[in-house]
């Protein structure tokens, strides 16, 4: 057919493919006289020999030589099985101990292997190493083991946690073969780096090295504050560079809160005398050396004049004031750098990112110093937002919460730190989430990871560290009914740490007047336990009331110069502030270092019956001849205090100064908007009026018309009649 054609040129090409000539050592005799062919022997020790075709006498030995080349037939199976058969019949008959039939049942098996083993048992005991050898050899041999284990190839160690995990699995006693196998039967963190071959022994080295000194850790106060510090002239701040400009603005702020701490007033006396020339200088240096974006214009010319045309420090909340003429150094460093940088020669970055913050951390430790420089800074830090660590972000998140600065980037912030809130410890943690709360970002998107984290810490927070929980913390993150319940049951075991409690008051409004449902779910116990804190506030609250009277005619009968003289230092200073909520004095207030500018650069007014400065001139316009409105000033409603109330019409006139806006925005604080609402849902209505259209009206018939067309009708009869 024409496979089997087809089969044999295949198997022919094939023969020839694979043939190969008669190599040429092989050819003894190339010519001669008659034909000669040489054809090596089977045999490799024969020698090859001449044999002559022509002869008849090899017609024999070739036909028997083809004979044996013919293929020999293989037996068939069954011929093979018998055969082996017969042959182990035969080996059984001559040795009844050896191999046996498969038809032999169990249990003669097993007692053919009993027999067996019994009669292979010899006398030659196994090797033991702590008996066959020497206490040097068997140490020897033991650490041969040990570096052969050692020099194993990890990648092909099995896993215990995996699909094939050979004689290991999960469990101790598979994890301690598991080790013993792979790590010389110590831990990975006991293991030790094995020295090269020659090296000698490791104690050896050990005690031969000279000891390393150990480097002493010092305590961050210690590493900054310097007990020899004196503040320097502003003229020479122009000449410092970025470690000395850094260490003289931490330790001018250190002086500053110490200054706050001894003074009457506390942290409502501002700044010190002369202080606020030195932190005006400390602002442009830093922005210098920074090299951030600035002009001669918003430098100069705009941020510092203060009234009368003199230089001065501009605060924050949008005004200036006074403090004599500024160096003509500092003044001409400042101009220079900013031509210099007007002609496009900026020259090279002189601080790093740290340092920078470092600046930005000092100047809002104080709140003080040019709005422009806090701005560059501010600026600078949050280009380079990704080369941030998780601790850098909350010192940048602390400051622009001391400062009331909202960057159009700090949402940025939230997004950066959104796989990082946890590892922060618990007391940056709760602070940064006072610093989100106050700087109204809690409702962003990027704020949801704070909140999960916030929550999850709640239950493992200390006492010490639950009560630096502000109270606009809880109403901006923690907004949902499970949360709020999980602050107030940590806050009944914590009952001990309450020191503090307008926070916790605070909370339980909101709770009551937000939240009714939630409210009507509580707890009794929870219930009761805000009731005993309500109750011992109130009754606090009484007795400073009492005492504030005691001191107030006490100061009535003092002479007119201590008065004058008390005034006087209230007076002095100009710099920044925070007050994190609204009318109230210190009410609102839930930072240790948060003060209104209206409290540093207003003049003195009576702090018993007025919260600021615009309070006591709006009340004075309210109660005149030309509106003859009768109101009560500073007026409890629970945790809050109102400036101006109206009971009859429920009315409250609430004073807006700087503090309760972000810095140079319309836009009011957090702290100032959850007040509004919380006010609103206890019944009152608002008259708000801000510190921008206030200073803007020159007459007081200019301010009572601005009051007559704010107020209801209902409290003014002559306009109800008209």
């Amino acid at each position: 057919s024409s496979s089997s054609r087809a089969a044999r040129k295949k198997k022919q090409k094939l023969q020839f493919r694979y043939w190969k000539p008669t190599p040429e050592k092989l050819n003894r005799q190339k010519d001669g006289d008659f034909p000669v062919m040489l054809r090596p022997s089977k045999s490799l020790g024969e020698p090859l020999a001449v044999r002559d075709l022509q002869d008849g006498a090899l017609d024999a030995q070739a036909a028997a030589e083809a004979a044996g080349d013919e293929k020999v037939s293989r037996p068939k199976p069954h011929k093979v099985r018998e055969a082996l058969k017969e042959r182990w019949n035969r080996k059984e008959q001559e040795n009844p101990m050896g191999p046996v039939l498969s038809t032999a049942s169990r249990q003669e098996l097993k007692e053919r292997k009993r027999l067996s083993e019994r009669s292979s048992e010899s006398p030659v005991q196994k090797f033991d190493v702590e008996r066959d050898m020497s206490r040097e050899d068997a140490a020897e041999l033991e650490s041969m083991r040990a570096r052969a284990l050692a020099r194993r190839n990890y990648k092909w160690m099995p896993n215990p946690f995996g699909p094939k995990p050979s004689d290991l699995a999960p469990t101790p006693q598979a994890e301690a073969k598991y080790y013993e196998r792979y790590f010389d039967g110590k831990r990975p963190r006991q293991d030790e780096r094995r020295l090269p071959v020659g090296a000698g022994d490791a104690e050896e080295l050990r005690e031969g090295r000279p000891a390393r000194p150990q480097r002493e850790r010092i305590s961050p106060k210690r590493f900054w504050i310097r007990p020899e510090y004196v503040s320097p002239e502003p003229p020479g701040v122009a000449m410092m560079n970025s470690r000395e400009l850094k260490f003289a603005m931490v330790n001018e702020a250190h002086e500053v809160c110490k200054w706050r701490n001894e003074h009457p007033d506390g942290r409502a006396a501002g700044l010190p005398p002369g202080s606020a020339e030195l932190w005006l200088a400390f602002g442009l240096r830093a922005a210098e050396l920074a090299h951030v974006s600035t002009s001669v214009h918003s430098t100069i010319g705009l941020d510092f004049v203060g009234p009368g045309g003199s230089l001065g420090v501009h605060a924050l909340g949008g005004r200036g004031s006074s403090v004599g003429e500024l160096d003509v150094a500092t003044t001409a460093t400042a101009l220079a750098a900013a031509e210099e940088e007007a002609r496009g020669r900026r020259p090279p970055q002189k601080c790093s990112l740290p340092t920078t913050l470092r600046f930005l951390q000092a100047m809002a430790k104080v709140q003080a110093g040019p709005y422009t420089a806090l701005r560059s800074l501010m600026s600078r830090v949050l280009e380079q937002l990704q080369e941030l660590r998780p601790h850098q972000c909350f010192f940048l998140l602390q400051a622009m919460s001391r400062l009331r600065i909202k960057h159009q980037k700090s949402q940025l912030l939230l997004q950066r730190m959104s796989l990082a809130w946890r590892t922060l410890p618990h007391k940056k943690l709760i602070k940064a989430a006072n610093a989100v709360a106050k700087l109204d970002l809690g409702s962003h998107l990027w704020a949801k990871p704070l909140k999960l984290a916030l929550v999850r810490t709640l239950p493992q927070l200390s006492g010490k560290h639950f009560a630096n929980v502000k109270a606009i913390t809880v109403m901006e993150l923690l907004d949902d009914a499970e949360s709020i319940t999980a602050y107030l049951v940590r806050a009944e075991e914590l009952k001990a740490y309450v020191a503090y409690s307008r926070h916790l008051r605070m909370v339980e409004l909101h709770t009551h007047l937000v939240h009714p449902e939630l409210w009507a779910s509580l707890d009794e116990r929870i219930r009761l336990f805000l009731e005993q804190v309500r109750t011992a506030a109130e009754q606090s609250s009484a007795g400073e009331a009492l005492a504030e009277q005691h001191r107030r005619g006490r100061r009535r009968r003092s002479p007119p110069s201590s008065r004058r003289r008390e005034a006087g230092v209230a007076e002095e200073g100009e710099g920044v502030g925070e007050s994190d909520g609204g009318g109230g004095s210190g009410d609102e207030s839930d930072s240790d270092d948060d003060v209104s500018d209206d409290e540093l650069s207003t003049p003195a007014f009576d702090r018993s019956r007025f919260t600021s400065a615009l309070h006591e001139d709006i009340s004075r316009i309210l109660g005149g001849p030309d509106l003859g409105v009768e109101h009560s000033n500073k007026l409890a409603a629970g945790p809050l205090t109102v400036d101006m109330c109206h009971v009859p019409t429920m009315t409250v006139v609430e004073a807006a100064p700087a503090w309760q806006f972000y810095v140079r925005s319309p836009v009011v604080t957090a702290l100032a908007r959850r007040r509004q609402e919380l006010l609103r849902a206890m019944g009152f209505k608002i008259v708000r009026v801000p510190y921008h259209r206030w200073e803007a009206l020159g007459s007081d018939e200019a301010k009572a018309e601005f009051l007559r067309v704010k107020l209801p009708k209902e409290l003014l009869p002559s306009m109800a009649l008209r």
